[in-house]
Formats: structure tokens, C-alpha cells, sequence
């Protein structure tokens, strides 16, 4: 099965969650980047993601990955402000998602998934969306191997 990882990491855990779940699948890697980038500091990047979220903005990427050949698209994001990071959140919105098998996962230092699953579902309506997976930090490699063998199935 041709997969991708594609993933938004800002602090470099969910990056490293992304690495590992991409080297378990065989999978290509992509990194999503705003072609804004956000602020160094803390509170000005809460700020925007806010107002990003709340306005339901979609961001201009620095570049989009080929999907067109992968059968399972895997999504990786921290969670911001209950749902994905808006780069992240624009990817599953102009990507060709439409009956690819597509995995989310979400680093989060205690909110889990929140709303992920059901933006995700309105984000990409047709997409056939396999159990997500919170993690806490990318140290959870039992988690991550087990999601992955479910995710292929």
C-alpha cells in the first residue's frame, strides 16, 4: 500500500511522531508549512491560530505534497484550540482525500483529539477515515505500532 505521512509539527513532537509512524508504514514524508510562518514567541502564535480557527481561515501553504498515487494518507497535528493546526486543516481541505484511506493522529499535552475527527470528516467528506490516535508526546511507541497496524487494514 502507497502511504504518506503528512504532519504539522511547530515544537518538533508531533515531527518526531510523524518520523516514526512513517518509518513503521514505509512511508513518504511531507511537512506542512504556512507559507506565513508563525511567530517565534508563544502568545502571538496562540493569537493567530485563534482568530485562524474562530474565522474558519484556511492558510496559504508553503507547498502541497502529490497524494494522488498514495492509498493511505496519514495526517499528523498538534492540537490547537480543540481541532488541528490551521496549516494542517488547510491541507485536508485541498487535498484530493476522496475514497484514499486516510489516518489522523494528534500530539496535545492533554486535550486528545477534541473536535478532530469531526472537522476532519466535514474537512474531507469523502474520505474513509480510520480510527484517529491522540498521543500525549512521541514517545508513545506502543500506541503508534499498534495504530499502524490497524490503519493498513
Amino acid at each position: 500500500m502507497k502511504a504518506i505521512v503528512v504532519y504539522f509539527s511547530r515544537s518538533g513532537v508531533t515531527r518526531a511522531a510523524a518520523e516514526y509512524i512513517a518509518g513503521r508504514l514505509g512511508a513518504d514524508i511531507f511537512e506542512i508549512e504556512a507559507a506565513e510562518p508563525y511567530p517565534a514567541e508563544f502568545r502571538p502564535t496562540v493569537q493567530r491560530a485563534l482568530r485562524e480557527i474562530q474565522d474558519g481561515l484556511r492558510v496559504e501553504l508553503a507547498a502541497m505534497p502529490d497524494v494522488s498515487g498514495c492509498e493511505l494518507v496519514v495526517i499528523g497535528s498538534p492540537t490547537w484550540c480543540g481541532t488541528f493546526a490551521p496549516p494542517a486543516a488547510s491541507f485536508i481541505a485541498a487535498a484530493p482525500l476522496e475514497g484514499k484511506r486516510v489516518g489522523i493522529f494528534c500530539t496535545s499535552g492533554g486535550s486528545g483529539l477534541a473536535n478532530m475527527p469531526r472537522d476532519a470528516r466535514r474537512l474531507a467528506p469523502g474520505a474513509d477515515f480510520a480510527a484517529p490516535l491522540a498521543l500525549s508526546g512521541a514517545g508513545e511507541t506502543a500506541a503508534m505500532d499498534e495504530w499502524c497496524a490497524e490503519i493498513v487494514k
